[in-house]
């Protein structure tokens, strides 16, 4: 590593610096363009609590660096409280550099490690008015008419995820179907992200079963159309925002768009995708 510029004998190059407790866990997490940062608040700090632990003398600091940049110091000290999760420290820095959950909005991370769904999940959780479900797959790709791709780092606003969940599916040729009958119809919409076997749950909605002879279709054709859902649009339905999906379910999307969606029915049949499977095989 290059040597650090030195200005009025102190080493400049931006540094980050940790302070432990006698335990070493860590207590305080900071940043400062020259070395002798790290020991400034040993004089005293506008930090009261850090001057308490600091008055009894029982730490360990260490320091990290130098970095290239404040950009490249501040990012890193934030990424180190969010980690390390030190209770001295006030601010937590700026949410682009913190660690978060992967895949799904803070509020839903509890949800990451909750158990795996299978198939027969996705009916039982709508209890007594359960229908079929219809899963749609949403990749990160980002359409020409505004459909934003799912970025699992840094996923879509609500309204966005809204957007690519209800729109384009090739579902023209159930509509007569469902519309004459509707109890036959999904009642609820998953959008699925990942390949089997790290497969989240991204939103689940419910669907207006009454709208299909109404749903709106797609300008460019090629028998899409736009699934009605419910309103107020709750995209959290039956709490299953944030899940993980079992690779034992078995939902397997295609490469063409009549392979976009599956629909799975009451009695454990997997419709669509790139094959079929019952509930009994795929989970």
């Amino acid at each position: 590593m290059d040597e650090p510029e030195r200005e009025e004998g102190r080493a400049v190059g931006h540094y980050v610096y940790l302070y432990r407790d006698r335990n070493d866990r860590p207590r305080y997490v900071g940043y400062g363009a020259q070395s002798g940062r790290a020991t400034s608040h040993l004089a005293g700090s506008h930090n009261e609590c850090l001057n308490r632990f600091l008055e009894a003398r029982e730490y360990r600091l260490e320091i990290a660096g130098p970095f290239e940049s404040e950009r490249e110091g501040r990012a890193v000290e934030t990424a180190l409280i969010s980690a390390l999760k030190p209770d001295l420290n006030v601010d937590p820095g700026q949410t682009r550099w913190r660690f978060r959950p992967l895949g799904v909005p803070l509020k839903f991370a509890d949800r990451l490690v909750a158990p795996e769904l299978r198939l027969q999940d996705f009916l039982a959780c709508q209890g007594q008015e359960s229908g079929p479900v219809l899963f749609v797959i949403n990749t990160s790709v980002t359409f020409a008419d505004s459909r934003v791709g799912y970025d699992p780092a840094s996923p879509p606003t609500d309204d966005q995820i809204r957007d690519r969940l209800e729109r384009w599916w090739q579902l023209s040729k159930y509509r007569a179907a469902w519309a004459s009958n509707p109890s036959s119809s999904p009642a609820l919409l998953v959008g699925v992200f990942g390949s089997p076997g790290r497969q989240t749950v991204i939103a689940a909605s419910r669907i207006d079963r009454n709208r299909w002879r109404d749903a709106e279709n797609c300008p460019e054709g090629g028998g899409r159309l736009r699934v009605p859902l419910l309103e107020p649009v709750d995209l959290d339905a039956f709490g299953l925002r944030g899940r993980r999906i079992s690779q034992d379910a078995g939902i397997r999307f295609g490469g063409i768009p009549s392979q976009f969606f599956l629909i799975l029915h009451p009695d454990g049949l997997l419709e669509g995708g790139s094959g079929r499977r019952s509930a009994a095989e795929g989970g």
